[in-house]
């Protein structure tokens, strides 16, 4: 009998500026953009929930106030929702250092607030047990890395490059899919200041305990205005 695995406390990164996605969703955080009326958050919460997360903490900045007024009065069953507001722009390490005042769990799933991949998260979380994992990464297949950057491992599933998105590169590889299993030692770790996961923290732990999950499942993103309206024709339940 498989022993029943608790599924951490949950970061949802939520604060981004969100300006490539400006001309089409003008004076609104991108998360609680309407997609078929539906917010974009509303649809990852419930993913989270379906998925076991019982507490999941906001990491808000940027008109932090349309996604209060957006969950407000808000009950999801079985899902405890507290907001984590940054007083100046930290960037995604710095807005997960700030939310852990409000994490109980030893680990912590952290999410990128405008993305959803339809993957089961209990199995990022058993892949990261099972290879002692310091940090674990869903990488998720995609035709064309060229706008979100690549993930390459190695055969033990080791990440041994992490490269952000650049000029020039494209072609079919393994994406970040914005979904990380840490240890909260590592988020006590990052420095206070603003700075970002993804430039800043993440290429220095390759070889360091950082492993990659790969899955061929659905990615959806809305972080630009083609992906929005892709997104748009996808989420239509």
């Amino acid at each position: 009998m498989n022993k029943k695995v608790q599924i951490p406390d949950c970061v949802i990164l939520a604060g981004g500026l969100g300006t490539r996605l400006s001309s089409i969703v003008p004076n609104c955080q991108k998360v609680v953009a309407n997609i078929n009326g539906r917010t974009f958050l509303d649809r990852l919460l419930n993913k989270l929930q379906k998925d076991g997360v019982q507490k999941i903490v906001l990491a808000l900045g940027y008109r932090f106030e349309d996604v209060i007024k957006s969950i407000n009065n808000k009950t999801i069953e079985n899902l405890t929702i507290i907001n984590s507001i940054e007083k100046i722009p930290l960037g995604t390490g710095g807005a997960i250092k700030n939310a852990i005042p409000f994490i109980e769990t030893d680990e912590v799933v952290v999410v990128n607030g405008d993305s959803i991949i339809d993957y089961p998260l209990i199995k990022l979380l058993r892949f990261h047990h099972k290879n002692k994992a310091i940090i674990s990464m869903l990488i998720c297949h995609v035709e064309d890395v060229g706008r979100f950057g690549s993930v390459v491992t190695n055969k033990k599933n080791q990440i041994i490059s992490f490269q952000e998105k650049k000029l020039g590169s494209s072609g079919p590889g393994y994406i970040n899919s914005g979904i990380y299993i840490m240890s909260k030692t590592l988020i006590s770790e990052l420095p206070s200041y603003p700075h970002s996961l993804e430039k800043i923290i993440l290429p220095h732990l390759c070889g360091k305990g950082f492993y990659g999950l790969k899955t061929n499942a659905k990615f959806i993103d809305i972080g630009t205005p083609e992906d929005f309206k892709r997104a748009s024709k996808v989420l239509i339940e």
